[in-house]
């Protein structure tokens, strides 16, 4: 009895032993898991700061490349206003050679009226002289 005592303190001993190592071991698993999970995790994160790097230089670069556009589009913009200005005048000159063409075209119908008045203002006066004739 004594000897089947032992024997069952040793088998709950050697199981105790292999519950606790089982434990032990499923720890061990754990954390070698949780480690190599945080080693893929640590590769990823200099993956994703070398890919926010290179986002950055991208962004850098799209960003001058918008400067150097918008600075053009100011040029084109500019020469535009200027294009305009020299069209208005164009404008203003011929509107001005036309009202200097009216002008002119008035004076020498005014020159003309004038005449026109002076010949019958003579002949007029011819007629009155003629009256004064018969008279």
């Amino acid at each position: 009895s004594l000897n089947s005592s032992r024997c069952f303190l040793s088998v709950t001993s050697v199981k105790k032993v292999f519950t606790e190592h089982m434990v032990k071991t499923e720890y061990k698993n754990v954390l070698i898991n949780a480690y190599s999970k945080i080693s893929e995790l640590a590769e990823l994160g200099s993956k994703m700061d070398w890919l926010k790097s290179k986002l950055d230089e991208v962004s850098l670069k799209r960003k001058k490349e918008d400067d150097d556009d918008g600075s053009r589009f100011q040029q084109v913009e500019e020469r535009i206003k200027n294009l305009e200005l020299m069209e208005s005048g164009f404008k203003i000159d011929s509107l001005k050679s036309k009202l200097d063409e009216i002008s002119l075209e008035r004076k020498k119908s005014c020159d003309a009226d004038r005449s026109l008045v002076r010949k019958l203002e003579e002949i007029t006066k011819k007629f009155e002289l003629m009256e004064t004739d018969f008279v």
